[in-house]
């Protein structure tokens, strides 16, 4: 997982165009989004750390997670 990662992130920097980058980054939150009913949300919860321990610039995935009370089991996929 973690190789996998670091592939894409090295991906996304070799990528030259801002609207590349930004179709890039949606297939990558899609993957996450199938990634994440694949893997059960209750599950991930375990594996994420809650928002306010994050640092401050990266709290974006830990708030998905723990504050979408609209959305059914707090995720769905945006496909």
């Amino acid at each position: 997982m973690r190789a996998a990662i670091a592939a894409e992130a090295a991906r996304l920097n070799a990528l030259d165009d801002d609207l590349e980058t930004v179709r890039a980054t949606d297939q990558v939150f899609n993957a996450l989004d199938d990634a994440i009913l694949a893997i059960g949300e209750p599950r991930l919860r375990e594996l994420v750390p809650r928002p306010e321990t994050l640092p401050a610039r990266v709290p974006a995935l830990g708030h998905c997670l723990h504050h979408r009370p609209d959305l059914p089991h707090g995720v769905r996929s945006s496909r």
